[in-house]
């Protein structure tokens, strides 16, 4: 019992030290408190460039600036080097820049110096790093093609066991779907009970058939059109099966966010001759892939897919989201238009 008693006072005598370390001390600084009030002054120089790093000129620029009253917005535009200064005054919350461009999907540059406020600092009246560099990338709509596209959540039928998905159809294998061709197939391993309790969560994908493989590449985070817009040509079709983990003993894991930084590009339904060369190919691109505990005895899959019906054929640019970043681009305009008549 007493080294219990002493185990209790140890933790309790611990507290104010653990809490000092988990909240460092509040800024007093007045030049800093003066910024977080009153405002101060901001300084970005902005580069925009496409894919390849070259120079986009023309881009409007609004940047979004926090302050103590609500929002103050500036406007620019890219010069033929595709730079443009960014100049205001914040309060340091919500800087958000947008840069957009007839024929160009929007991108969106987003920061904050308060959660920075250990590294940020103010000096007569200025945000700094003053004059920092940032480069944002545009990407330039390309020639979109009508893709399969995929976006829900799946009950996964089957738990603890392999189980088939297609991904044109966006619909598990028979005997529990429609779906024709198993382009992966899926192990949901799950102790089955419900999220607020659940220790063991995760998805073992494999890629069967031969020649059928995948790459990882990274998105453009920046962009609304953030995953890939053609796989590649190249032999980087390396990966066949991964595992996917939500959570182990308990502990959520870092796989949550992978997908938030890179797509998985599958080259699927391969065709070889009697050489062994690839003569027939599907592609298809999963931006998104998780398991999480279901409510109901089956685990649940998150996924976002986009399927090229196109046999080798290897764009992955899709041609509703291309439409819907012209109608965004138009409004936008269009709602400009209405502002200035007012």
């Amino acid at each position: 019992m007493r080294d219990k008693i002493r185990v209790l006072i140890m933790v309790v005598l611990s507290l104010p030290m653990l809490s000092v370390r988990a909240f460092p001390p509040k800024r007093t600084d007045k030049g800093y408190v003066d910024a977080v009030t009153k405002g101060a002054d901001i300084w970005i120089q902005l580069s925009v460039v496409d894919d390849d790093g070259a120079p986009v000129p023309d881009a409007d620029v609004k940047a979004t600036l926090s302050f103590h009253d609500g929002f103050r917005h500036v406007k620019g535009r890219t010069d033929v080097l595709g730079n443009v200064s960014v100049r205001g005054v914040t309060t340091g919350d919500d800087i958000v820049l947008r840069i957009v461009k007839d024929g160009y999907y929007s991108s969106e540059y987003t920061t904050c110096y308060l959660r920075l406020a250990e590294n940020r600092t103010v000096e007569d009246g200025k945000w700094q790093p003053w004059g920092e560099n940032r480069t944002v990338v545009l990407r330039k709509i390309g020639n979109p093609a009508k893709l399969c596209r995929f976006r829900d959540f799946l009950t996964v039928p089957s738990t603890n066991e392999w189980v088939g998905l297609d991904l044109a159809m966006g619909d598990w294998t028979k005997p529990y779907g429609k779906g024709v061709v198993e382009d992966l197939q899926l192990n949901a391993l799950w102790d089955g009970l419900p999220k607020a309790g659940s220790k063991n969560c995760m998805v073992a994908v494999r890629v069967p058939g031969n020649c059928n493989a995948g790459y990882f590449a990274d998105k453009v985070k920046e962009s609304e059109y953030a995953s890939p817009l053609k796989a590649s040509t190249n032999n980087v079709y390396a990966i066949s099966e991964f595992d996917w983990i939500e959570r182990n003993q308990g502990l959520r894991m870092q796989e949550k966010s992978f997908w938030n930084d890179k797509s998985l590009v599958l080259r699927l339904r391969c065709e070889v001759d009697d050489h062994g060369e690839i003569v027939k190919a599907n592609y298809c691109c999963v931006q998104k892939l998780e398991v999480s505990p279901g409510t109901k005895g089956n685990a649940i899959l998150d996924l976002a897919t986009s399927f090229n019906p196109c046999a080798n054929d290897v764009n992955l640019e899709d041609a509703e989201r291309a439409r819907l970043s012209r109608l965004r681009y138009k409004q936008m305009l269009e709602s400009e238009r209405k502002s200035h008549v007012r």
